[in-house]
């Protein structure tokens, strides 16, 4: 699509950002044997050693007479499918049809909610910031996304079959300034929405929803947490309302990683730390690269492999939470 773009414009300048290290036991970084799919070793060891990230510019491609159907994007013989499934053989019938919009997701919003609620949303905001129509494909909600559109003031257009005079693709995947800017707007919207004191030490259990990461000494790990004074909420069983309060006050937060953590970004105060209990095959880090633009302090465990998902040592999450706690009293 970049290639057959009319017009592009650089709404914001690429930039760096800096961020201090991740708080983990010493070594730890050498007990991770595979990361998540779209990443790389390299990769993963920056997101936990380095103290400098630089970001890249976000770029608007206007795209000529699109049409949009079936979650993939065509125009002048080029097409970009945004979600895996069935696509109509023939590009006839009933349409919607707009003169000029932006369209407001990614690949990876359309598949998984954590990048949704990160990546869709401030996409959205930006169409908003340019006088722009927000589109996007039409598919069933995620099970929170009334409840944080509604905190956030975001509406969304979604069709299935449509045709666009104007249509604004955005790349805006480098987490620069002007991105999180609007972060930031979104965040204060939700801590806004706050209306009671929560638990200062919270555990958010990541449930049974997302990709595989089984903790299977999740109960025993649980139990633990709690008689340190940590309060379990489980997001799926909970109101984006629920969950907000829940976290709104939280000094240390500790989960698995995965879509989870999003709550977290967008609700705990300035100040406060994440713990990551991280699969040993499945490590991602990006997380604290989000946290530091909020001066939340980033922190990591990495279990044990195991059949059937992996374990953690109890006594290596309490180092850890030790360190974490001790980081954030300076």
């Amino acid at each position: 699509m970049k290639d057959i773009a009319a017009e592009r414009i650089e709404l914001h300048p690429a930039d760096q950002s800096r961020a201090p290290p991740a708080v983990a036991l010493p070594g730890e970084f050498d007990r991770v044997v595979k990361v998540e799919p779209s990443s790389t070793l390299t990769q993963q060891r920056s997101y936990t050693e380095d103290t400098a990230f630089s970001h890249g510019a976000t770029v608007a491609y206007r795209i000529g007479d699109a049409i949009l159907a079936d979650h993939t994007l065509y125009s002048s013989g080029a097409y970009e499918t945004f979600r895996p499934g069935g696509k109509r053989v023939v590009l006839t019938g009933p349409y919607d049809e707009f003169s000029e919009a932006q369209l407001c997701t990614y690949a990876s919003s359309s598949i998984y909610f954590g990048n949704w609620l990160r990546e869709a949303l401030t996409l959205e905001l930006l169409a908003e910031h340019r006088g722009l129509t927000p589109l996007s494909f039409k598919k069933a909600p995620w099970m929170h996304e009334p409840g944080y559109r509604k905190m956030m003031s975001r509406q969304v257009t979604q069709t299935s079959f449509a045709r666009v005079g104007r249509l604004w693709v955005i790349d805006d995947r480098g987490l620069n300034a002007g991105w999180v800017k609007r972060f930031q707007e979104l965040r204060t919207r939700v801590r806004t929405a706050v209306k009671s004191r929560g638990p200062t030490h919270v555990f958010l259990a990541r449930g049974k929803r997302g990709s595989p990461r089984e903790l299977l000494n999740a109960q025993a790990i649980s139990d633990l947490l709690v008689a340190r004074g940590f309060v379990v909420i489980e997001p799926e069983l909970l109101s984006p309302q629920e969950i907000v309060d829940a976290l709104g006050s939280a000094r240390i937060v500790i989960t698995v990683e995965g879509s989870a953590i999003n709550h977290a970004h967008y609700t705990v105060p300035e100040g406060s730390g994440i713990l990551v209990i991280e699969p040993p095959d499945r490590f991602n880090a990006f997380h604290r690269v989000l946290t530091s633009f909020n001066a939340i302090r980033f922190g990591y465990v990495v279990g044990d492999p195991a059949v059937g998902g992996f374990s953690l040592q109890p006594d290596r999450l309490l180092k850890t939470l030790d360190c974490l706690e001790t980081s954030l009293s300076r």
